[in-house]
């Protein structure tokens, strides 16, 4: 492998059609990087896994019926998981059999997955006969190491993403799509994929037609976590128009303490009420899926409500390009607001006209 073409495999997406933030934001350590990447060959190398890897473009057409598996290793993220596999949908009609293995945090996110044969938490469980090839999501060495001790060590393989190692700042959902389409052997155009592209979760979802709008607090990172929801709810409580509506609030226990301040407040008009803490991942969804629009920073909820048809208004730090976060097709329903620095600089008076706005434009 060519030292430039190498550089070039791990610091820029491999098709000018997914986006990729500019290289001079990420603040990258060079050095760091390649070293990296150079005990990743050694390590390969060493555990006869080298000479049976093949790159996207390389892998071999699968017999019709043929089983792959999916090693999605180091992520319990749910938005990162949403957004690493949105591809698999592209299993749709296809004659591949997908199973994975997964981290046991993320069987909330795809216990019902129709697109998923098998999951496994273990990689100890999973028999090597059974498979024809088994794909990465990531050459981390830990992973690499662990197939190769694995009775899938001599199988061959390929892995999501390859030798890119930036993992933030690129718009995963259309990555995973040119990942899927090779890696299955599909024909489609950059076009075609462009416009099949989304987020997939469980079922559809019946639409009951509720006036509710659903906000998601709380959070895991401070710079994506907002805390200025009372005031944006103090201004829709002055709103005649924006206070007819439901306002319901949606999150995990981290946000607990901000929803039983939130509901300690006098509002005058308008109606809250709180599932924090008390659904599953898969009920949230079905909340989301039948309010008329979520609001919510940059994190998992909104990628779940992106498995919906309901319309997002995301909030968005300055660290991240929101067209790192969705596509812009038929699949999408977004309207984005974005920080010059964290999220909670973000004026409650903005979020409120941005609100008054969406239901407006009549997307909801």
């Amino acid at each position: 492998m060519k030292l430039k073409s190498f550089v070039n495999k791990i610091l820029s997406v491999p098709d000018p059609w997914i986006f990729q933030q500019p290289i001079a934001q990420h603040n990258r350590a060079w050095f760091k990087i390649m070293k990296s990447q150079i005990h990743k060959i050694f390590t390969m190398t060493r555990a006869r896994q080298m000479r049976i890897y093949h790159e996207l473009d390389e892998i071999p057409r699968f017999a019709s019926g043929s089983r792959v598996l999916l090693v999605y290793d180091g992520i319990v993220h749910i938005g990162d998981a949403l957004m690493d596999l949105a591809g698999r949908a592209l299993l749709e009609g296809h004659s591949v059999k997908m199973d994975v293995v997964l981290d046991p945090a993320l069987l909330p996110v795809f216990e019902s997955d129709p697109w998923f044969s098998r999951i496994y938490t273990d990689i100890s469980q999973v028999q090597a006969e059974d498979y024809a090839f088994v794909i990465l999501n990531t050459l981390n060495r830990r992973v690499i190491k662990k197939k190769a001790h694995s009775s899938l060590r001599d199988l061959p393989f390929t892995s999501l993403v390859g030798w890119f190692i930036d993992r933030r700042f690129y718009n995963k959902i259309q990555f995973s799509y040119y990942s899927w389409s090779r890696i299955l052997g599909l024909s489609r155009s950059n076009a075609e994929l462009q416009a099949e592209a989304r987020v997939v979760m469980g079922s559809p979802i019946a639409r009951a037609g509720l006036s509710q709008i659903v906000i998601a607090i709380g959070g895991k990172e401070a710079d994506r976590t907002y805390l200025r929801w009372s005031e944006v709810l103090r201004l829709v409580d002055q709103d005649k128009k924006l206070s007819q509506y439901q306002y319901a609030l949606i999150g995990s226990r981290n946000g607990l303490s901000e929803a039983q301040s939130l509901l300690s407040h006098k509002f005058e008009n308008i109606n809250l009420i709180s599932y924090v803490n008390t659904l599953t991942l898969h009920q949230t969804r079905e909340v989301v899926g039948n309010s008329i629009l979520f609001m919510g920073a940059d994190g998992g909820l909104m990628h779940v409500t992106h498995t919906t048809s309901t319309p997002t208004l995301a909030l968005f730090s300055g660290e991240v390009d929101p067209r790192a976060r969705y596509i812009d097709n038929q699949h999408f329903n977004c309207k984005f607001i974005r920080s010059a620095g964290d999220v909670s600089e973000i004026d409650p008076t903005t979020v409120a006209r941005e609100l008054a706005l969406a239901l407006d434009a009549k997307k909801v």
